[in-house]
């Protein structure tokens, strides 16, 4: 509700929000609506964390949601004989990973998407973003248009995210952009729909959606000799034991898309634009990427210190880290910038220098590699003694192994000396 956007750890940043889009002209709307889909709690199920599953009676009566508690409890109390039962409520009953609320962003796009001109780009994010103020003499919505599509391609894809490596979260909803066509609306209608699949999860059923959107791109234009077999949906779902790993889709998913329209960096699509981190960083996620941060900015290589380099995405998505994202986004402010959150950057100038276009990305990838490389220097040891074909996957899948490859001088400079490497056969 409209409430929760002047919190105290919600505030600042729909603040800097206001401040770029005055700064480019763009119009910002906060989606205050809550709940498109109502959902009455029957209860959490905690699997691994606190809060995982949610169950819930969507759009049911009162009477109808209480008769379903007492079926759950009496299910959870032991009594299976009455698992029968649940057919009842199979209209009524839902199972999402994490709160369905999540879901809502996509009512909030597609709303908003009918009212702008045909083609035109809507841009889309989770509050806890926070853009850098040195980057607003650039258009957001220009980097992104000019995301490449196909060789050859001229008109601009109509979906964008941030691409991915194998190794990594593979799709993140905190951002995504869409044009005002068909292709896209059809995309939020599929999502939509995932809504209503078992154990579902909004971002990950995102990432399927894409696959789908990618799968009928491909038919079309081989003539039926490539698709998405959807081989990934079991993956959407736990294992037996309860337990739900989002890498576990991942892995999947990075597969499906490298054999669909290629590999990282080097994606040839039509319809969904993958921007480049590399080039323009449009979702650094610290928790993702570099998860032993232990809540300081300097082990997310946001300000400078003993931790090695400092990276300059184009913005910052503090994802999972709720208590502590106001304060860390004040420490950023203040010891890059010395400036405050509650208040817009002042244009650039001599005193306040811009960022160049070209340091907009990051090369996070490059790190992460040399940091495992580091870790695993023993060449007597994992993953070097295993086959060939293996020990090639896992160096991939570090970040080492995508275009472009991460060099032996990458290291030195990010670690500050070279990996010297031990238990290498004797010559």
């Amino acid at each position: 509700h409209a409430e929760y956007f002047k919190a105290p750890n919600v505030a600042p940043f729909v603040k800097q929000f206001e401040c770029y889009a005055a700064a480019r002209g763009m119009r910002l709307v906060l989606d205050s609506k809550g709940a498109r889909v109502r959902h009455q709690k029957i209860a959490w199920l905690d699997v691994t964390i606190v809060n995982e599953f949610f169950v819930s009676a969507r759009e049911a009566s009162g009477a109808e949601a209480a008769a379903l508690m007492t079926l759950f409890d009496a299910l959870r109390a032991g009594l299976g004989e009455r698992i029968g039962e649940l057919k009842r409520f199979e209209n009524l009953l839902g199972i999402n990973y994490a709160h369905p609320l999540n879901f809502d962003k996509i009512w909030a796009m597609s709303e908003q998407l009918e009212t702008l001109d045909p083609g035109a780009l809507l841009i889309y994010f989770d509050v806890d973003v926070s853009i850098r103020p040195d980057v607003y003499q650039h258009s957001l919505a220009e980097l992104l248009l000019s995301t490449p599509t196909v060789k050859g391609g001229v008109e601009p894809a109509h979906i964008f995210i941030p691409d991915t490596w194998m190794g990594t979260e593979c799709v993140n909803s905190g951002f995504v952009a869409l044009r005002n066509t068909p292709v896209s609306r059809l995309f939020l209608k599929l999502w939509k729909e995932k809504l209503r699949w078992g154990a579902s999860w909004d971002q990950v059923a995102m990432a399927e959606t894409v696959l789908e959107i990618l799968g009928a791109e491909v038919y079309k234009f081989t003539h039926g000799a490539k698709r998405y077999d959807h081989r990934c949906i079991a993956a959407m779902l736990p294992v037996s034991s309860g337990l739900y790993t989002y890498q576990r889709y991942c892995d999947c998913w990075h597969g499906q898309v490298e054999h669909l329209v290629g590999s990282y960096r080097q994606r040839q699509s039509r319809l969904v634009g993958f921007v480049d981190p590399e080039r323009t960083e449009v979702n650094f996620i610290p928790n993702n990427l570099f998860w032993e941060h232990q809540f300081q900015l300097e082990g997310m290589h946001l300000v400078a210190g003993e931790k090695g380099p400092v990276f300059t995405p184009f913005l910052v998505h503090w994802a999972g880290l709720v208590p502590q994202r106001r304060g860390l986004m004040e420490q950023w402010f203040a010891q890059n910038w010395n400036l405050s959150v509650d208040e817009c950057p002042p244009a650039a100038g001599p005193s306040f220098p811009a960022l160049p276009v070209g340091q907009l990305g990051t090369r996070a990838r490059h790190l992460r590699c040399c940091k495992k490389l580091h870790q695993h220097r023993d060449k007597s040891r994992w993953p070097w003694r295993e086959p060939a074909d293996e020990m090639h996957a896992w160096v991939r899948y570090w970040g080492c192994s995508d275009w472009q490859s991460v060099r032996s001088e990458d290291c030195e400079e990010f670690l500050g000396e070279p990996i010297v490497y031990t238990g290498l056969p004797e010559s």
